[in-house]
């Protein structure tokens, strides 16, 4: 495929992937919910990051879109913006690709000095060869980020009316999860396509456990990345079970 058929490739997915995240013309942000629940389904995540990667030029500084330097323990203004970075994208993707085949993946973590290493080279804005890097490294410097993030990639009081949804014994799982999808709509645009790609990536992997003994069912997705999703619960000394991660 030349340059030429491999921008329009991509152009294409970018406009399928706006549609598939559930924006307006406009870019702003849909507000059905039933277009964020179409976002974690298995061949979702791969997709809508295409929209998101400009490709297909011969020019360095034009091969990414917006920034490659990513800020850890910045607000999600500022950390998003205008877009996920480009090397946070990379990252994703790598675990999106490989993370289904991998025993304990999000469990384990990544060697440590590694992690230090990449979050330095990544906060630096320089490029990454992702090939030198242990996908147990790529996720462990996702949850790293997510875990940096004041406030958490939902906010306290998003955080504190999911947790209450869960707690009230009337509120159907039907009502948690368009209380979940009207949280996620009303989040920024970037916002929104980080978890589209995380809950995207954790779904292929939990549908793969099984098939690939990696032992990373929901539940084990759950217990080992709320405490980097959920920050107000672990703040204030709580334990996140299983029950807690479901919506």
């Amino acid at each position: 495929m030349n340059d030429q058929n491999l921008v329009e490739h991509c152009n294409c997915l970018r406009q399928q992937s706006n549609h598939q995240r559930g924006q307006k013309r406009d870019g702003t942000p849909s507000s059905d919910p039933s277009l964020i629940r179409r976002h974690t389904t298995p061949d979702m995540a791969a997709s809508a990051a295409y929209g998101m990667v400009l490709c297909g030029t011969d020019e360095l500084e034009h091969r990414y879109r917006g920034r490659i330097e990513v800020k850890f323990g910045v607000p999600v203004n500022e950390a998003f913006s205008p877009d996920i970075p480009a090397t946070l994208l990379v990252l994703l993707l790598k675990v999106n690709k490989e993370g289904p085949l991998k025993k304990d993946i999000w469990r384990a973590p990544g060697n440590q000095a590694q992690v230090r290493k990449l979050s330095n080279i990544m906060q630096h804005g320089r490029l990454v060869n992702i090939s030198n890097i242990s996908v147990y490294t790529a996720a462990s410097v996702i949850k790293r980020f997510l875990a940096k993030l004041p406030g958490g990639i939902l906010g306290a009081d998003n955080e504190k009316r999911l947790f209450e949804s869960v707690q009230q014994e009337n509120f159907s799982d039907d009502s948690k999860r368009e209380l979940f999808c009207r949280i996620v709509s009303n989040l920024p645009i970037p916002s929104q396509h980080l978890i589209v790609l995380l809950f995207g990536t954790f779904r292929v992997i939990t549908d793969s456990a099984e098939t690939f003994g990696t032992r990373m069912t929901p539940e084990a997705i759950g217990i080992s990345v709320a405490p980097s999703l959920f920050h107000t619960c672990i703040h204030d000394g709580q334990r996140v079970t299983n029950k807690d991660f479901y919506f």
